[in-house]
């Protein structure tokens, strides 16, 4: 959906946020947690802002990276069904966050006062302001996950998805919306997603999950001060699943999975999500897949073609894959031996299988990038 008219430059609301790509605004949020980010799906779906920012104007402010992200499993971009979405900040803006609801509001039927802000338009086609901008209308109906409004007066217009309806209640102002739609024009009709709906079932758990002190030793993180004790460290196998860990001098100074190694309790190659490690669904993988070449032990894997010369690292041959897709993956054939070594000291330190597959891995992340940039060019 695009930005707010009849509406006017917000310099309050600091939690609003607006979501940037190419140097420019073309979504909002809400920090509804000091890090946590809430924005409607389809402005995650296919490529992520590149910052966040926080101000009124977009040359004047705070500037913010991403370093994770959620959109439900069951949403839809044909329709905008659960267009709902979550980015975790790399820092904390400093702000107070939005008030979720935390039960069905009173305050929020049908001819309720909306309170509308985003980074979008004035007007349809009407490209001369991306302030932060606010307005007010009232619901003109409401569903179990979706409700409407038109311009009674403002309504959002290009620029506003992801961005929040808040409703006064008695304990203060509640973002109860997500901008996800309306008509092109700005002027007639827009549907918000409704936040009450996906509190409990989306919203609250990440937020928990990605609190600072949350995570246990050995647990994923994504920021130092999320681990309960320690840091949060980077795999050499797979940087893009970090996990808590903290100093050591024998392996009992560590959880049951993790050894001690130099520079603290580590898990031993391959790390979980890595290229051979055990899985039982994608999800567990980062990017990769969760195949099985016997149909019962099942690893972390990468599709391939066996025609292909070197279709797989080092230490990995292209099988069958018994999942149901794709045909063909990348299976260890070293029973994971070869992608380790033994240091002096007795400890397990990558070695150099390991090399050749960061390598491998490394080549394989820029060609699908450029392949992906190709596509979108066309």
């Amino acid at each position: 959906m695009d930005a707010i008219t009849n509406a006017m430059v917000d310099g309050q609301d600091p939690a609003v946020a607006a979501l940037i790509r190419g140097q420019q605004p073309y979504c909002s949020g809400t920090l509804v947690a000091p890090r946590v980010l809430l924005t409607a799906a389809h402005c995650l779906d296919g490529s992520l802002p590149e910052s966040i920012f926080f101000g009124t104007h977009p040359t004047d402010g705070m500037l913010l990276g991403i370093v994770d992200h959620r959109i439900p499993s069951t949403f839809e971009a044909k329709g905008l069904v659960d267009d709902i979405g979550l980015i975790l900040l790399d820092g904390d803006p400093g702000v107070t966050p939005a008030t979720l609801p935390n039960a069905p509001l009173a305050a929020f039927s049908v001819g309720a006062t909306l309170k509308l802000v985003g980074f979008g338009l004035r007007a349809g086609g009407d490209f001369t302001s991306l302030d932060k901008r606010v307005g007010t209308t009232v619901v003109d109906t409401l569903g179990a996950k979706t409700f409407s409004f038109g311009s009674h007066p403002s309504q959002t217009c290009e620029g506003d998805s992801g961005g929040p309806a808040f409703v006064e209640s008695s304990g203060g102002e509640v973002v109860v919306g997500v901008t996800s739609s309306g008509d092109h024009a700005c002027a007639i009709m827009a549907t918000d997603t409704r936040v009450d709906a996906y509190v409990d079932s989306f919203i609250a758990p990440y937020v928990a999950a990605t609190a600072a002190g949350s995570t246990e030793m050995g647990g994923r993180c994504y920021y130092d001060a999320q681990c309960r004790i320690g840091s949060c460290v980077t795999p050499i196998d797979i940087p893009s699943f970090r996990y808590c860990s903290s100093p050591c001098t024998e392996d009992r100074d560590c959880p049951p999975a993790l050894r001690c190694m130099p520079g603290g309790c580590r898990y031993p190659v391959p790390s979980p999500g890595a290229l051979g490690s055990s899985c039982t669904e994608s999800a567990q993988c980062g990017e990769n897949l969760c195949a099985s070449e016997d149909g019962e032990s099942r690893a972390c894997s990468v599709q391939c073609f066996p025609s292909n010369a070197s279709p797989c690292p080092p230490g990995f041959q292209c099988e069958r894959n018994a999942q149901p897709s794709p045909s063909y993956a990348c299976f260890s054939k070293s029973g994971g031996c070869d992608i380790t070594s033994t240091a002096g000291d007795g400890s397990t330190t990558p070695g150099l299988m390991l090399g050749w597959l960061t390598a491998w891995m490394l080549i394989r992340r820029r060609r699908s990038s450029a392949a992906l940039r190709a596509r979108r060019r066309r």
